[in-house]
């Protein structure tokens, strides 16, 4: 009886180990869907579509070692994830600051590539703009240990179709770093979304998680953020039928055990 109720229970319990990987297209609304293609801001209802490298994905898998209900996996070169927020008319000027915590596997190309925390922005020009911050421009990071983006981290700016924004002009000479605030003062304009992903240079050995991204304005109470969370693991058909089996196995042994004292009796 004992050795049936343990293997039942056990079946039960199975389904909690079972790793689950869910892609993040396939996830509802209150997560980061895709961008099209990393430059454009508007979100496809198709997987997303990672470039130039077709190995490239991200995923939200509950086997990470960054968060416990789960946490978005990047690898290869060129992956991203965005929410559009253009709806809610932030004002660029009202940014504070976007946090967000990763863990680096595999720093790819150079050994220095991390995920790229995004703020996407209209400018008062009506230019789209990408406020970037990357790990190589905020005191690096030791593999494999959880690291995270703070609030006063320096971004460096993409003008979209036309280049980052450099000390010789834009494309050249050094990025020009600034602090979100300090960018959104400087832009003006609305916030058009939030974002996660690797760059265009990682390569495809890269292998990093993100998760628990935020981002503060002066103009909202509350922050907006992302908890990326696998779904619930759902059992494989064979831990349904030995769950079934024990089950049955109960029952029967409860039955001998109700018709055990009459037995007694007679004898």
């Amino acid at each position: 009886m004992r050795t049936i109720l343990a293997v039942a229970f056990a079946a039960s319990f199975a389904s909690s180990a079972v790793a689950q990987t869910t892609n993040v297209s396939s996830l509802s609304t209150t997560t980061l869907p895709p961008t099209s293609d990393g430059k454009t801001f508007t979100a496809p209802t198709s997987d997303l579509r990672p470039q130039p490298n077709p190995t490239s994905s991200a995923t939200i898998s509950n086997t990470t070692a960054l968060d416990a209900d789960g946490s978005l996996q990047l690898s290869g070169d060129r992956t991203r994830v965005y929410n559009n927020l253009s709806g809610l008319n932030i004002a660029a000027s009202s940014l504070e600051a976007l946090t967000g915590d990763y863990i680096v596997n595999n720093g790819g190309n150079g050994g220095i590539q991390s995920p790229a925390f995004r703020v996407y922005v209209l400018d008062a020009n009506g230019r789209q703009n990408e406020l970037i911050w990357e790990s190589a421009y905020n005191g690096g990071y030791t593999l494999g240990q959880k690291d995270s983006v703070q609030s006063g981290d320096m971004f460096w700016r993409q003008i979209v179709n036309q280049g980052f924004d450099g000390t010789g002009g834009i494309g050249t000479g050094s990025y020009i770093m600034k602090t979100l605030a300090d960018w959104g003062d400087f832009l003006g304009g609305t916030t058009l979304g939030i974002g996660v992903g690797n760059g265009s240079g990682a390569g495809a050995d890269f292998n990093a998680i993100a998760d628990n991204l935020s981002l503060s304005t002066s103009d909202r109470r509350a922050a907006l953020g992302y908890n990326f969370a696998a779904a619930a693991a759902v059992p494989e058909p064979g831990t349904w039928a030995l769950m079934l089996l024990g089950f049955g196995g109960i029952g029967v042994a409860m039955r001998r055990q109700r018709r055990a004292p009459a037995l007694l009796q007679v004898a």
